[in-house]
């Protein structure tokens, strides 16, 4: 475990909820060891995947109202190409995580930062898993995707007989859940109910609803795709994957079919990667997103709070001295070079 005295880094790799035609394009232009790396990954896509076609140059050429999410193969080189320019921007400042977890579309770039995939094993997985998807896009055209304040508990007992095609794709805390349907009606109407019942709802920017059983449509084909297996070698930094909430090892493979399938177990991950930090004696440990927006950043106080940790008590960014940190590495609302910059100040002032 990578050791800062009595810190601990985790890093999380986001799924594909929010990627845009200039996402990190100032960082780009403005940093010699990201744009290096985007290049060089865009560069082996584009040879041995895309027949000469530059998935980078792809992105920025969409139309301003176009979403990147259409196009899964698109979605998948242009998320796996930031994670990783990123994981390397922060190993060039010193910055190395104790802990890696994966979301949905980020586990490529997780497997491969973690040292458990070569880069062709984790391109070939790209494109297994965005051709799945395809064919889902395909034979659900009008799916919805969309993130609610709200508890799979609470969800399930309140509003669940009258939507019933409104499943949970993801438990992400308490009161945050990922939902998604195929079902236009029952998506508009719940929509409107939970905000007028002052639950905060956002849709995301997608047409394929993530991990519910709209997937099963490709169950089949996904299961013809060999599970990759592990031991106690396959990884420089443990790894967990979103599909169980589990660390990747020898009796926890990747299964293709899991990953785009199964529910989304955040809370899991993040509760036994503190209670691991517990047991070995860390004091402080620092969430950072690997994401061109947040989007799992800003919940992982509740995740925190709910743990009951008597260590890890922090349940904001803004208390004095905190002993959990949660941030993201860069936002959309601000300069990608120096929001970028001064959260590599909040890191090394907290190591």
């Amino acid at each position: 475990m990578n050791s800062y005295d009595n810190s601990s880094i985790v890093f999380i790799f986001c799924g594909q909820a929010t990627l845009w035609k200039t996402m990190a394009l100032e960082l780009y232009s403005g940093n010699r060891i990201f744009r290096e790396s985007m290049d060089r990954i865009d560069n082996y896509l584009k040879i041995n995947y895309f027949d000469g076609e530059s998935m980078l140059n792809k992105l920025r050429s969409l139309g301003d109202d176009e979403s990147p999410n259409k196009d899964q193969y698109l979605t998948h080189s242009v998320l796996f190409m930031f994670q990783v320019s990123l994981f390397e921007l922060y190993k060039s400042e010193g910055v190395n995580p104790s802990f890696i977890y994966g979301v949905s579309c980020g586990e490529m770039a997780s497997l491969y930062c973690s040292g458990a995939l070569t880069l062709k094993s984790a391109c070939d997985l790209i494109m297994d898993r965005a051709k799945l998807l395809d064919v889902v896009l395909k034979k659900c055209p009008k799916g919805f995707s969309f993130f609610g304040s709200i508890g799979c508990d609470d969800f399930i007992k309140n509003y669940s007989k009258k939507y019933p095609d409104v499943e949970i794709g993801g438990r992400h805390t308490d009161s945050f859940t990922l939902f998604g349907t195929c079902n236009s009606e029952q998506f508009e109407q719940v929509f409107k109910e939970l905000n007028e019942n002052g639950i905060q709802t956002k849709r995301l920017n997608t047409q394929i609803p993530f991990h519910t059983s709209v997937i099963d449509c490709v169950k089949e084909d996904a299961l013809k795709i060999k599970d990759i297996e592990f031991n106690e070698f396959s990884f420089k930094i443990p790894t967990y994957t979103s599909s169980n909430g589990k660390i990747y090892n020898e009796n926890n493979p990747f299964n293709i079919f899991r990953s785009i399938r199964d529910c989304l177990c955040t809370k899991v991950a993040i509760e036994d990667i503190l209670r691991t930090l517990e047991s070995n004696g860390k004091e402080k440990v620092i969430f950072v997103e690997l994401s061109p927006h947040p989007i799992s950043s800003p919940y992982m106080f509740e995740i925190v709070k709910t743990f009951k940790s008597t260590i890890f008590t922090t349940t904001s960014n803004i208390e004095n001295n905190p002993n959990v940190i949660a941030l993201s590495s860069l936002n959309k609302n601000n300069n990608d070079n120096i929001h970028f910059n001064e959260i590599l100040e909040i890191l090394k002032r907290n190591l």
